[in-house]
């Protein structure tokens, strides 16, 4: 079963920052164990309305140091999923980062500054606020999607800790696909629009290294925002927005992109 994007595309309509309107989102995502046997899990998400794509990316750097962090491995400038983590810490529901202001904001691709600075507190609090219900014929569980303590006098003491099982479940969406997901954040932040990273994001996370897929325009440009297109002019606009992103991600080494009319076939390389 697929979702909506959590991490959408700002909206035409502009809302002022301290309106806090939330979207509630349901899925199932099916987990198969040794033996064939399939279970399901029950999610409910509590999102912010003004969530958008720059905190997906945020959320990315987090779980990739995280990663590097919690293997205790040399830094892996390739790597942005804990589903590379080998040993005890992919057993962890939980995993801790001690970062600073300066190396989020880089790793996001972000110039250091006072506004980035506030901007980055900002999205940080916003994150705390996706929450996030779990449950299945077993277990109930409840849970934000982060936490954090900055100290506001030292830009270089940040820590959080991440629900990195959530965190991947909704930047791959529900369904089977998170056991491959693996996203270039390098790439990503050279891409020049967040229409194109959202979209960066649904292709790194569906195809794997070596194989194709091939979609319609339409299918796409679902991918990218939460809600739908409010007349025709918005979903031309979209759409325009879409060939752009598949342009962009094309210049990428390891994507190769053809489009023919509204389809569109995407091959990831085996790099």
């Amino acid at each position: 079963m697929a979702i909506q994007p959590i991490f959408t595309n700002a909206p035409k309509t502009k809302r002022s920052p301290d309106q806090v309107l939330h979207h509630i989102k349901r899925f199932t995502r099916t987990f198969v164990h040794e033996g064939g046997e399939e279970k399901h899990l029950n999610y409910e998400v509590s999102v912010p309305e003004h969530v958008m794509v720059m905190h997906e990316t945020l959320l990315l750097a987090i779980l990739r140091m995280a990663q590097t962090q919690d293997r205790g491995s040399l830094y892996e400038r390739a790597s942005t999923f804990l589903e590379e983590v080998e040993g005890e810490a992919i057993r962890r529901d939980v995993a801790f980062v001690e970062t600073s202001a300066n190396e989020l904001l880089d790793m996001c691709g972000v110039a250091a500054n006072k506004v980035a600075y506030d901007r980055l507190e900002q999205n940080l609090d916003d994150l705390s606020k996706v929450h996030v219900k779990l449950w299945n014929e077993d277990t109930k569980a409840a849970s934000s999607l982060i936490g954090y303590r900055w100290d506001r006098k030292n830009k270089e003491k940040i820590r959080i800790h991440v629900c990195w099982r959530l965190a991947a479940a909704l930047v791959v969406g529900a369904g089977k696909t998170q056991d491959f997901a693996m996203i270039q954040l390098d790439d990503r932040i050279t891409l020049p629009t967040d229409v194109a990273r959202s979209l960066h994001r649904f292709l790194s996370a569906h195809i794997r290294p070596g194989n194709r897929q091939r979609y319609e325009l339409e299918t796409l440009v679902g991918k990218c925002w939460r809600e739908k297109a409010g007349s025709p002019s918005t979903t031309r606009w979209r759409e325009g927005e879409v060939r752009k992103a598949v342009d962009a991600i094309d210049k990428l080494q390891e994507w190769k992109i053809t489009r023919d009319g509204r389809w569109i076939e995407v091959e990831r390389k085996a790099l």
